[in-house]
């Protein structure tokens, strides 16, 4: 079942900006998601590590393309 939350937070839009953008912070608010790690052969790939609470493990690498944050309303 998905899980939403909702958290205030005293900081700027860019500070929030910046910690959603290091991939390697996910784990932090997606519990599934064991590990995120930059590769040292490429710095553009990254490996993700997931587990579910059983005996599977599931590893997956991504290649963004092109990240661009939406625009907002306040």
């Amino acid at each position: 079942m998905l899980q939403r939350s909702v958290e205030e937070v005293d900081c700027s839009v860019q500070q929030v900006y910046d910690l959603w953008a290091n991939l390697e912070n996910v784990p932090r608010w997606m519990p599934l998601v064991k590990s995120v790690k930059r590769l040292k052969s490429n710095d553009e790939l990254w490996h993700w590590t997931f587990g579910l609470g059983f005996p599977l493990l599931t590893e997956y690498v991504t290649f963004p393309l092109k990240r661009v944050p939406l625009p907002h309303s306040f």
